[in-house]
């Protein structure tokens, strides 16, 4: 399967700063939705969770260049906030590259990913540069990986609120920082580091609701 066939996983291509995308999160109806119009169609197998995200176009085609390497190195981290919150950070590496895919634990769209998959549902990951092209591919994580993550699927209180939404921009930009996930190659540092982050959707709309009736 080319890789260009599957470019319509990539559904946002927004910078928010240097090294930081804003990522998404389709359900397995979310991917057979925007792949529809699309002139092959895609194999079943595909219509999965997956979680998609960016890259530099430059760091993107150097990638593609030399297989997608990064696709066999993959890491898996849960990160606690002061809040209690959690994030899991899927990371691949490729060399001195790592690209980071941050999902809010407390996020309801995630927590629904996190149920499915710990139950026997498929996850993949769509990462693209600045053009039509999309590596996808599938995750070697599964029920072992996500069953541990079940209790930390805890929704944000309104009590916490723009704290909540403060703490997971900061969680962002500190995993823009290189140093923050452990190398996944043996003797090789990681010397740059970009962030998909999905955002906490589900927060957000609360917060946006409780401001418009508090108007």
């Amino acid at each position: 399967m080319k890789q260009d066939q599957t470019a319509e996983l990539k559904k946002v291509d927004f910078k928010l700063r240097e090294g930081i995308y804003l990522g998404a999160l389709l359900s397995p109806a979310d991917v057979k939705k925007a792949t529809a119009g699309v002139g092959t169609a895609l194999p079943g197998a595909l219509h999965r969770w997956t979680l998609c995200g960016d890259i530099d176009p430059t760091i993107f085609s150097m990638l593609e260049a030399s297989g997608y390497p990064q696709q066999e190195n993959e890491r898996l981290t849960v990160l606690a906030a002061a809040s209690g919150l959690h994030y899991a950070v899927f990371t691949h590496q490729a060399g001195p590259f790592q690209h980071r895919y941050v999902a809010p634990l407390f996020d309801h769209k995630v927590a629904n990913c996190v149920r499915a998959v710990a139950h026997g549902d498929a996850l993949g990951y769509s990462l693209a540069g600045d053009g039509p092209t999309a590596a996808v591919w599938a995750a070697s994580f599964g029920v072992r990986e996500f069953q541990p993550l079940l209790p930390m699927c805890k929704e944000a209180s309104l009590g916490l609120g723009e704290s909540a939404l403060r703490e997971y921009v900061d969680t962002v930009l500190e995993l823009r920082d290189p140093r923050r996930i452990p190398s996944s190659l043996e003797g090789v540092a990681v010397k740059l580091a970009s962030v998909s982050a999905v955002a906490p959707e589900q927060l957000i709309e609360k917060l946006a609701a409780h401001h418009y009736i508090w108007k």
